[in-house]
């Protein structure tokens, strides 16, 4: 069973995800996940639907298990750690490019990019999870993108016998 303040801080987290646009958006996602705002509007280029779309799927899974009244904390822990890479509160190009954007979009209903952002940030900060636990599952958890050290070659073992 979930505490109450857990509870309060999904909801807020799906409120705020509300007032962004949805996967339907592509150019939207892709800007935010490629730091697109830091570049020209005629550099921004997007070549398929959404590159591989792995941020795209790990969006929506954790989407669907924030969602869900049975869904998964871990999944919606690495939801929250996502955001945190995508949307950094600090980045003023990425705050000027919330506000152009949304606006640009015609939603009315937008407050402002610094109010969105902070909100995020402290619902962000009531679901994290301890610093030592997060630790552990970096140092652990295999991930395809981890560079391989220099002088190590990997192999797939051949079976014995």
């Amino acid at each position: 069973m979930q505490s109450d303040k857990r509870t309060a801080s999904i909801r807020a987290l799906a409120g705020l995800l509300c007032e962004v646009p949805a996967r339907d958006d592509f150019l939207f996602w892709h800007i935010i996940n490629t730091r697109g705002y830091l570049r020209s509007a005629q550099n921004v280029m997007i070549v398929e639907p959404y590159s591989d779309g792995s941020t795209m799927r790990r969006l929506a899974h954790g989407i669907d298990h924030l969602t869900r009244t049975d869904g998964d904390d871990v999944v919606r822990d690495d939801l929250c750690v996502l955001l945190s890479e995508l949307f950094h509160s600090a980045d003023v190009a990425l705050a000027s490019f919330l506000n152009r954007y949304m606006r640009g979009r015609g939603h009315v209903k937008w407050r402002s990019a610094d109010v969105w952002l902070r909100d995020l940030d402290v619902v962000l900060d009531s679901m994290a999870e301890r610093e030592d636990i997060r630790e552990l599952r970096r140092g652990w958890l295999v991930s395809d993108d981890l560079p391989v050290q220099p002088g190590i070659e990997l192999r797939v073992a051949s079976p014995v016998g």
